[in-house]
C-alpha cells in the first residue's frame, strides 16, 4: 500500500513540474510575442 502511495506522489510531483514547464514556456512565449507585436506596431509608425 505505502509503495502505492509513494508512486502515486512521485507520478503527481512529475505531472506538477511537467504543468509549470509549460506554464513558463507559455508565458516566455506570450511575452516574446507580446515583445514582437509592440516592436511592429513601433516600426509601423517609424520604420527601423
Amino acid at each position: 500500500m505505502s509503495e502505492d502511495t509513494e508512486l502515486l506522489q512521485i507520478a503527481r510531483d512529475e505531472a506538477v513540474k511537467k504543468m509549470a514547464l509549460a506554464v513558463s514556456s507559455f508565458n516566455y512565449r506570450l511575452k516574446a510575442l507580446r515583445k514582437f507585436t509592440q516592436h511592429k506596431g513601433n516600426c509601423d509608425l517609424n520604420p527601423c
